[in-house]
C-alpha cells in the first residue's frame, strides 16, 4: 500500500482504509502477514531444500 500524497494533502485514504481491509481480509480466513517475515527463510515452509533422492 502507498501512504502519502504527492501533491502535499494530509488526507491519505490508503490508510484510512487499511483497518477495514485487514478486517475483511482476515473475516475471510486469510492471515495477514508483512513482506519482510514472508521473505524470512525460516518463515517460509517451501525455503527448504530436498535432497533429489
Amino acid at each position: 500500500m502507498h501512504t502519502g500524497d504527492p501533491e502535499g494533502r494530509t488526507e491519505v485514504i490508503d490508510a484510512q482504509a487499511l483497518p477495514r481491509i485487514l478486517d475483511a481480509t482476515t473475516a475471510h480466513g486469510y492471515r495477514v502477514t508483512d513482506l519482510r517475515t514472508l521473505l524470512t527463510p525460516a518463515a517460509h515452509p517451501m525455503s527448504t531444500t530436498a535432497s533429489p533422492n
